[in-house]
């Protein structure tokens, strides 16, 4: 498999796997407390937004653009639904917890 899923989604997600390093970063040992603390958080609800989206599109053009670009798009929707699977599973007790009373 080719790693020709785009610039963009590159972008994605080495951002993603940023937040996962930020998961291990208690905000009171740094001086980025509102970054760590509030900032990342937020962008992980974003990007696990994104994700779903994205492998939706996905794919909607693998069927649009014929069986010459199938494991493109196939390739892309493994690596969006991956990442989805990393941000939950490292993000999801974060959220769980500050949910509970």
């Amino acid at each position: 498999m080719t790693w020709n899923i785009g610039f963009l989604r590159h972008t994605l997600g080495l951002l993603g796997l940023a937040t996962l390093v930020c998961r291990f970063i208690e905000p009171e040992q740094t001086p980025w407390t509102v970054i760590v603390g509030d900032v990342v958080p937020a962008l992980v609800v974003m990007i696990a937004w994104v994700l779903p989206f994205d492998a939706l599109m996905a794919g909607v053009f693998m069927t649009q653009k014929g069986p010459a670009l199938r494991d493109r798009y196939v390739g892309i929707i493994k690596f969006d639904i991956a990442l989805l699977l990393l941000l939950v599973a490292f993000w999801g007790p974060h959220f769980v917890s500050a949910l509970s009373p």
